[in-house]
């Protein structure tokens, strides 16, 4: 509170952070202005609560054949709001129903890797984080899209023509790789003689 009465001996603090340590100072003020605050009190913590908050930047992908990579910026201290801080991942392969989930027990934790056989090269799968401490589980992020991982191309240009220009430089055109048939993000082509 910002003014209390005179005649006062206590007074309560609100919108505090859930399980920090604080320390508090009293002020005596009249008509004439303010006084010398009081020494500090004793380091006192509030009770712990479930997050209140997501964790921020859930993104992911690359790794190795038959991996989901999941990313997020761990949750600070501030954000915890108690013990046995961990986070709770949800995925699904895109367009399907039943999520899977994965516990992942420690704050300070920035991935989880997912490996199956069946993941195919550069699948889409949809998804969500949220944090868990003793109390219970915070809020859901947002849906993101991650990608498993990519695979070399298995497909060539087609239609390949070279057309002689000047005696030392040639025309190469070719009909694009269609983006069915990529295990990955097209990044460019690679002309070669033979």
């Amino acid at each position: 509170p910002i003014n209390i009465e005179g005649n006062a001996e206590t007074a309560q603090v609100v919108n505090l952070i859930p399980w920090m340590d604080y320390e508090f100072r009293v002020l005596a003020s009249n008509i004439l202005g303010i006084g010398e605050p009081s020494l500090p009190s004793s380091k006192i913590r509030t009770k712990e609560a479930a997050p209140t908050v997501a964790p921020s930047g859930l993104g992911g992908g690359g790794g190795a054949p038959n991996e989901l990579i999941i990313t997020w910026t761990p949750t600070l201290r501030d954000y915890q709001n108690g013990d046995g801080f961990g986070y709770i991942v949800s995925f699904r392969r895109k367009g399907s129903q039943a999520w899977l989930r994965a516990r992942v027990p420690h704050a300070e934790s920035l991935h989880f890797v997912y490996r199956n056989e069946s993941i195919a090269p550069y699948t889409p799968f949809e998804v969500k984080i949220r944090a868990y401490n003793q109390k219970g589980e915070g809020p859901e992020s947002l849906t993101a899209i991650v990608y498993s991982a990519e695979e070399e191309p298995k497909a060539a240009p087609y239609r390949v023509i070279a057309k002689s220009v000047l005696s030392s430089e040639m025309d190469v055109s070719w009909e694009p790789v269609e983006q069915g048939e990529m295990t990955g993000v097209l990044l460019g082509y690679e002309v070669g003689d033979s």
